[in-house]
Order: C-alpha cells, then structure tokens, then sequence
C-alpha cells in the first residue's frame, strides 16, 4: 500500500472521528434538555460512527503493515513513528504527518469531552 492510501484512511479517520464529537456535543444538550427520544437517536448513530471507525483503523493498520512488509522491515512495531522514519519522499511524510497530527487532536478533543 501506498503512503497516500494511509493518509486517505487517516483522513478519514478524522472526518469520522470529528463527527463523532459532534455527536457527543449534542448529546450533552439533549441530556440537559431531557429529550430522550432524540439522545437515542444520537447514541444510535455514535454506535455506527464507532463501527465505521473500527473498520477504518483495521484498514489502516493492514496498510501500514503492507508498507512495512513491502519495505522489508521487521523487528519493530508498526507504529506512525516508526512509517514516517521510513518514507523518502519529504512531500509524502509531510501530508502523513499532518494527518496524524490532525487526527491526534480530533481524538484528544473527544477524549477531552468525554470525560
């Protein structure tokens, strides 16, 4: 897999991830509110934006395992660190770490709320 096919996926991920903090922020409003029937439905559509997210991570960690696979290297964990120390092209890791640093924030801004 490509260095692009991962950042699309990262990207994704954040798009998911961001729209699930949506959610969680309208949930927070429903509750005060008292409006059940509309927290159902919000809780419903977190559970399908967290489907939708596990099946993004299972794709990108398979293709950040074909990169490594690709690459040959073994003996290390697949971890973003590890692909960004490997990636040539400055241009590419430049986008891939942007991704990830864009979905590190969405993340900690939900882990944030949700607390």
């Amino acid at each position: 897999m490509s260095v692009q096919t991962i950042q699309s996926i990262m990207t994704k991920l954040t798009i998911m991830h961001q729209s699930l903090l949506k959610l969680e922020t309208s949930k927070t409003a429903l509750i005060t509110d008292g409006n059940i029937d509309e927290l159902n439905k919000v809780i419903n559509d977190e559970q399908t934006h967290i489907s939708a997210i596990a099946q993004l991570e299972e794709q990108r960690q398979k293709a950040v395992n074909v990169f490594f696979n690709a690459k040959q290297v073994t003996g290390v964990q697949p971890t973003m660190t590890e692909l960004l120390a490997r990636i040539s092209n400055e241009a590419d890791k430049q986008q891939l770490a942007k991704a990830r640093d864009g979905l590190l924030t969405v993340v900690t801004q939900l882990k944030e709320k949700m607390i």
